[in-house]
């Protein structure tokens, strides 16, 4: 907050998105930008072909730190889709890329990621 009390402007600036290939693990970046850090105010993970098994994680990354996880069930199907709009955006280290990873769905699940945030 600015002096007056002014929250700081949380828009989303910038957005990092694929997708995997199929049976494939998956990691989007935002790369690390110089004396500067990363906010992540949204990210999303899809599944757009095949049921996923095993249920696969999705992790956002500071770097290679795990700040945030969330999962796909065993029995999700295709179509299924994991959001999270941070309320306050997860602050990352400075000078430290923002990753969004999945793992991979199975069998001829691709999954699609999407993150959003801005930098600082």
């Amino acid at each position: 907050m600015d002096p007056k009390g002014t929250p700081p402007d949380i828009a989303t600036e910038w957005t990092v998105s694929d997708k995997s290939a199929a049976a494939t693990a998956k990691t989007i970046t935002k790369a690390a930008a110089a004396g500067q850090r990363h906010y992540v105010t949204y990210i999303s993970a899809t599944v757009l072909t095949a049921d996923v098994t095993g249920d696969p994680s999705i992790e956002l990354q500071d770097g290679s730190t795990v700040k945030f996880e969330t999962n796909f069930g065993d029995s999700d199907v295709r179509g299924a889709t994991r959001t999270v709009h941070f309320t306050r955006p997860i602050r990352l280290s400075v000078n430290t890329a923002a990753n969004l990873v999945s793992e991979s769905g199975g069998t001829g699940a691709v999954i699609a990621l999407n993150m959003g945030g801005f930098t600082r």
